[in-house]
């Protein structure tokens, strides 16, 4: 459970994107968030995976190659914040990674 009596479970970034989370849900701003990151950026993969988002899809860049020319692709992992049926009725409970 990322959060429990007050403290947040994990690293730095993992803590900050729960921060982040909450923050979106308790001031209604969306029902979802989304991290897209490259797969080759194992920190920032773990990070997504230990907040509790889960993986949805790869998509590649028009715009972002590596060093050899090739397009990056990237991971992208969501975070469903709460039901968009419950939108605007307050943030869910219970922990951001089960939700």
């Amino acid at each position: 459970m990322p959060f429990t009596a007050g403290h947040v479970a994990g690293g730095v970034a993992t803590s900050a994107v729960l921060l982040v989370c909450k923050y979106i849900a308790d001031e209604d701003i969306g029902d979802r968030a989304i991290i897209r990151a490259d797969p080759l950026n194992t920190a920032s993969v773990r990070v997504a995976e230990s907040s509790g988002f889960r993986f949805i899809t790869e998509i590649t860049s028009t715009s972002d190659h590596h060093a050899d020319g090739s397009p990056v692709v990237y991971v992208t992992y969501a975070l469903i914040l709460r039901d968009s049926a419950t939108a605007g009725e307050g943030p869910p409970t219970g922990a951001r990674g089960d939700i």
